[in-house]
């Protein structure tokens, strides 16, 4: 996308080191990609950003694309995301999307925060 595309990864640094899921966030910045800013000839910004609270890892990846279109966030990415939270940590992972206000749509990640070893590896 070259220019047309904007980011900015807002990432404390223990977290950038901690243990973390594989491909649960290329998904969904792929997705902000692929159908939020590729269709706007203007391009946009994908913004990260992750944060603990309340004992819960919570991960936004906001973008300013062309927000929800008739597929309204269930095409087989998230569905795969939505599959692959739920086998690493049942009830408490959790996948929901929202209008990012003036345009484009956020997309959050909530799971448990834990002090997990170095060789964490998902059941």
């Amino acid at each position: 996308m070259g220019a047309r595309l904007a980011f900015t990864i807002d990432v404390p640094a223990d977290l950038a080191e901690h243990p973390f899921p594989p491909n649960l966030l290329i998904s969904l910045v792929e997705n902000a990609v692929k159908h939020g800013l590729t269709p706007r000839l203007e391009g946009g910004r994908i913004d990260v950003r992750a944060r603990v609270v309340d004992e819960q890892l919570r991960i936004e990846v906001a973008d300013t694309g062309q927000g929800f279109t008739k597929s309204g966030g269930g095409g087989t990415g998230l569905a795969n995301t939505r599959a692959r939270l739920a086998s690493y940590f049942g009830e408490r992972g959790n996948l929901s999307l929202a209008i990012n206000t003036p345009q484009g749509v956020v997309a959050t990640l909530v799971l448990p925060y834990e002090r997990i070893s170095e060789d964490w590896e998902a059941p």
